[in-house]
C-alpha cells in the first residue's frame, strides 16, 4: 500500500501512531452537534440556518466550515420539489376562443361573460363568482363562497340559468381558470347547450368587461368597508348588485340608462 500511495513506511506508521490534531477533534464534536439539529429539524435545515443555531448556542464557527462538514457528512437540506410545466387547462380540453365583441350582440342571452375576485373579510377571503349578460352587461348571476373552486362557478351559472332561461347555444366565456374547466361546470354547460370560450393565453383584455364590473363593484361599494363576517360581505354585494347595480346604476355604453332598462337595443 506504501508503494501504492507513494510514501514510506516509516512515515505511515508514525501517521498512524501521531494522535488526532486538535482541529480533527474539533470538526467531530462540531459535526455531532451539526447531525442533532439536522435531525430535530427533520433534516429541513441547511448550513446556513444550522449555522445560525450553533451562534444562538453560543458555538462560535464559521458558515463555510459548517458547509464543509455536512457536505462532506452527507447532511443535505430539503429542497423543494421541482416545477412541472403542466399543460394550460384550455389547451387539455381544446377550449375555442370566442372573443367578445358587445357591439356585434342583438339581443339578450346570446353572449355570457364570467369571472372570479375575492373580496377581504376578517382574516379570510370571500369569493365572489359572476356571470355577465354581455349585451346589457346585467349580472344575471352570482355567488359568493369562502371556497375557489368549481363548485363556486358553478353555484352562479346556476343561478342565471334558472334566472333567465336562455336558449342553447349562448357563448359562455371565461378566463383560463381551472375554476371554469372543473368536470361538475363543464357537465352544466354541456347539458344546457352552452357553447365555451376562454380567453387567449396571457390576454387580460378578453375578459375586460368583467374586470371592469369588479373595478366598479370594489370602488363604487367595497373598498369604503372592511368586513368581519361573511355574512356582511354578501349582504354588501347583494345591495350593489340587485338594489343599485341592475337596476339604477347608468351606463354610458348604453346611452347612460340601466341594465334592466336597456331591453333588445332599446330603451324599456
Amino acid at each position: 500500500m506504501c508503494r501504492v500511495l507513494g510514501v514510506s513506511r516509516s512515515g505511515y506508521y508514525a501517521w498512524r501512531s501521531r494522535p488526532e490534531s486538535r482541529r480533527s477533534l474539533e470538526d467531530r464534536g462540531l459535526l455531532g452537534r451539526i447531525r442533532k439539529l439536522h435531525f430535530e429539524s427533520d433534516e429541513i435545515y441547511g448550513s446556513p440556518r444550522i449555522h445560525r443555531l450553533l451562534a444562538e448556542q453560543g458555538v462560535r464557527v464559521g458558515r463555510k466550515r459548517v458547509a464543509r462538514l455536512m457536505r462532506r457528512a452527507g447532511l443535505l437540506a430539503k429542497s423543494k420539489r421541482r416545477f412541472k410545466l403542466k399543460a394550460h387547462v384550455a389547451d387539455k380540453y381544446l377550449v375555442e376562443h370566442r372573443r367578445p365583441n358587445a357591439a356585434a350582440l342583438t339581443q339578450r342571452n346570446q353572449f355570457w361573460v364570467a369571472d372570479i375576485t375575492y373580496i377581504r373579510s376578517g382574516a379570510t377571503y370571500a369569493y365572489l363568482a359572476v356571470v355577465m349578460d354581455l349585451f346589457n352587461r346585467q349580472i344575471v348571476g352570482w355567488h359568493l363562497s369562502s371556497q375557489r373552486n368549481g363548485q363556486l362557478t358553478t353555484a352562479a351559472l346556476t343561478r342565471a340559468i334558472e334566472a333567465q332561461r336562455p336558449p342553447r347555444g349562448v357563448v359562455f366565456h371565461s378566463d383560463r381558470g381551472i375554476e371554469y374547466a372543473s368536470y361538475v361546470l363543464r357537465t352544466t354547460l354541456t347539458t344546457h347547450g352552452f357553447v365555451q370560450s376562454m380567453s387567449r393565453r396571457g390576454n387580460c383584455y378578453d375578459n375586460a368587461h368583467m374586470e371592469s364590473f369588479f373595478h366598479s363593484l370594489k370602488t363604487e361599494c367595497l373598498n369604503h368597508f372592511r368586513f368581519s363576517r361573511f355574512e356582511e360581505v354578501r349582504a354588501r354585494v347583494f345591495q350593489y348588485i340587485e338594489a343599485f347595480y341592475n337596476t339604477r346604476r347608468p351606463h354610458s355604453s348604453l346611452g347612460y340608462v340601466s341594465p334592466v332598462a336597456y331591453v333588445d337595443g332599446a330603451l324599456a
